[in-house]
């Protein structure tokens, strides 16, 4: 036995671990449908942010650039 907070525990003798059963119950209906569809709303955002990565991309890849070039021109 052993002590906690002053009150004895008494430990078990067995040796091995016990298995544990736990039951999962599917509930009867689905929370949300399945579609095979994907939602309108949710394909404009990813085209609308898509295309601002890529502005984004492009408008940092001439900015750099033109650092580059200017920094060229100056080593001459």
């Amino acid at each position: 036995m052993s002590a906690v907070l002053g009150h004895a525990i008494k430990r078990s003798k067995k040796t091995a671990a016990e298995p544990i059963g736990v039951d999962f119950k599917m509930p009867n209906e689905l929370t949300l449908p399945i579609s095979s569809k994907p939602d309108p709303r949710l394909v404009a955002l990813v085209r609308i942010l898509a295309r601002q990565a890529a502005r984004d991309f492009i408008h940092t890849a001439r900015a750099g650039q033109e650092s580059t070039a200017s920094t060229i021109k100056e080593d001459f």
